[in-house]
């Protein structure tokens, strides 16, 4: 147990729990700009393969394979 007594005091950083917030805002920040630059790629995507192919199935085909 000695061992271990001295390995909480060798980060010279403190955690969020003792008041050091600049990581946690770092990463939140990380964290909206990742989802937002995932749901902005993923959009164009889906427009790009909308105007191209086409995403849903026609009126045609939708009512020949779901008339059960």
């Amino acid at each position: 147990m000695v061992i271990l007594s001295d390995a909480v005091y060798v980060a010279e950083v403190v955690g969020l729990i003792y008041g050091g917030v600049n990581q946690f805002i770092i990463q939140a920040v990380g964290m909206i700009l990742s989802i937002i630059s995932a749901f902005g790629i993923s959009f164009i995507v889906f427009e790009i393969i909308d105007l191209t192919i086409g995403i849903r199935v026609p009126e045609e085909d939708r009512s020949k394979v779901w008339s059960c």
